[in-house]
């Protein structure tokens, strides 16, 4: 447990925190420029990992419960890896479970949504790696080649005459 962790109890004797998770020396996506990861401490990395894992349950356990969720994370965690230094916070001591410094335990999620044993991964690489895409140009509507009249007929000098000529030239061009 980090020393700027929040240990119980709540104001009102409850006990708390409820579970804990991993937010020390975190290991995450983080914009640095070119590099695609950062070590980060703190609630920013436990809380989503506590939401990431109620994530999961509910995917698999749909319709579920607030007391379905909060059964499953506190009835499934683990204990042994975590440090029991004798504090007696609260009135509880840390070798007990649960108590005011890590509630039941830290989250299992595999034992919360059923799955088991996890075989352990390796850490993301500090090396970025890229993509190449090809560029696709936008597809572009092909033009339809304007219709051209060859003789240009005469004007008459007499208005009606002319606009209802300029009306059928126009109506050629348009294809009308």
């Amino acid at each position: 447990l980090a020393s700027f962790s929040s240990r119980g109890p709540a104001r009102d004797g409850t006990l708390k925190p409820d579970v804990s998770a991993p937010g020390f020396q975190v290991r995450s996506a983080w914009n640095t420029g070119n590099a695609a990861y950062n070590t980060i401490s703190g609630t920013s990395m436990a809380s989503p990992h506590v939401t990431g894992a109620v994530a999961l349950y509910l995917s698999r356990n749909k319709g579920a419960k607030y007391a379905d969720v909060y059964r499953a994370f506190t009835t499934s965690v683990d204990t042994s890896t975590l440090t029991a230094d004798n504090k007696n916070c609260g009135g509880v001591a840390d070798a007990r479970y649960p108590n005011n410094n890590y509630g039941y335990g830290r989250i299992n999620v595999a034992r919360a949504i059923g799955g088991g044993a996890v075989t352990p991964t390796t850490a993301p690489t500090r090396t970025p790696t890229t993509t190449r895409t090809t560029a696709r140009p936008t597809p572009r509507p092909t033009p339809r080649p304007t219709p051209r009249r060859t003789t240009r007929r005469p004007r008459s000098g007499n208005k009606e005459a002319d606009i209802a000529a300029l009306e059928e030239e126009l109506a050629d061009l348009l294809g009308n």
